[in-house]
This record gives C-alpha cells, structure tokens and sequence, in this order.
C-alpha cells in the first residue's frame, strides 16, 4: 500500500494537538500526586492511631503489674522522658526498639534527634494530670494516679500528637494553658488523641477544654 504525501500529513499531530496532550497528561500526572498524597497521610495518621493504642495496652500492663497505678511522667525514672533509655514499660511493648519508634508519630519525625537517642522525631506529649509529673528538684511529689478509679476515663485525655519543636519534644501539659503549645494537629488539621479509657480519636484541637484534662468532673461527650 502507498501512502501520498498527502495522507501522511492528514495524520500527524499539530502543535497544538501536542501541547493539548502534554497539558492533559499533566493535569492528570497532577491529580495522581495529590491522591497518593492523601493516602501516604492517611496511612500515617492510622498507624498513629494504631500506634497509641499499643502504647495504651503497655500502660495498663505495667498499671496490672504495680497496683494499678500508673509510671511518673517526667523529672524521675520511669518518666516519659526516660521512656526511649532503660523504660520498663518497653517490656510490655515487645523490643526496646519497637517501644521507641512506637511513641513517635509518623507525621512528627524530623531532622531533630529526640534526647537519649538516635531516634528522630518528637514523642506524644502527655496529660501530667494523669501520667502524674514529680516536682523539680526540692519540690513535693505528686500524688500518683490509680487507673482504677480514674473518673470519666473516657472523656480525659492521656496523651496526643506533639508539636515538632526544639525543646518541647513531647513532654507534658497538664491543663490549655501550661504546655498546650506542645500539642499539634499532625494529621490534616487533626491531632491523634489517646483518652484514658484507651479508645483513640481524631479531634480537633479547638475541640479540647481542660474539661477533657482534668478529672473530677463529667465531660462533655467528645
């Protein structure tokens, strides 16, 4: 079969039907990215949430194994900030490496090195109304907190999603307005949080009071 001249260029593309194509391609190409986007978050933001329920059931077996009370917070050992060295609630929570990548949320690691460790990225911070805070040096000990008769336990908070900054890496809070800067909303404008039941939500924080910090009272639902 001959092909004319004229045949050969009824079928090529013109410039403009090129640049159509490679527009459409893009936009499509676009599109593609943004979704696969979303998942890569959304997967985070599950395995955060998957995360601080495995943290929860380390904490209520080490509660079962002392009385129902649960570790110090900060300023003594155990303390949140020892939880990443020689923790003992490791133990409940498979290997100590699993236990340390275990109290960092996927959106939260950064170029930063949590303290006493190799790990990047900042551990949740939490409720010292609950995880009970020693004082510094000098000062009193706090009463510690007995899982067993903590009130409204599913509508206090225990611990969220940390802010990734220097020097607050996921200590603790113990009301809005002592520490909440520590907080952060990791997962597209939503933050993980871990009540003291052990049931895990995605919340708003503009949705927390310190209703949700402080027992004593009834919460509101959250």
């Amino acid at each position: 079969m001959v092909f004319t001249r004229a045949s050969q260029e009824k079928h090529a593309f013109t410039l403009i039907e090129m640049l159509v194509a490679i527009t459409v391609i893009g936009v499509l190409a676009l599109l593609c990215l943004q979704a696969g986007r979303k998942v890569f978050e959304k997967h985070k933001e599950v395995t955060c949430l998957s995360q601080l329920s495995k943290v929860y059931t380390a904490l209520r077996l080490y509660s079962l194994d002392n009385n129902n009370y649960y570790p110090r917070s900060y300023f003594t050992t155990p303390s949140w900030g020892n939880w990443f060295t020689d923790t003992p609630l490791s133990q409940y929570a498979g290997e100590k490496s699993s236990w340390e990548k275990m109290v960092i949320c996927p959106a939260g690691r950064t170029a930063a090195v949590v303290p006493a460790t190799t790990l990047k990225g900042f551990p949740y911070t939490v409720n010292y109304n609950i995880l009970r805070a020693t004082a510094p040096s000098g000062g009193p000990e706090y009463g510690q907190i007995n899982a067993a008769t903590l009130p409204y336990a599913s509508q206090l908070v225990l611990m969220l999603d940390a802010k990734p900054l220097s020097g607050q890496w996921g200590i603790g809070f113990n009301s809005t307005s002592s520490g909440w800067s520590r907080a952060n909303a990791n997962h597209q404008k939503h933050a993980n949080v871990l009540w003291a039941d052990g049931h895990v939500t995605s919340t708003q924080l503009a949705n927390l009071t310190d209703e949700h910090i402080v027992p004593g009272s009834p919460r509101s639902s959250n």
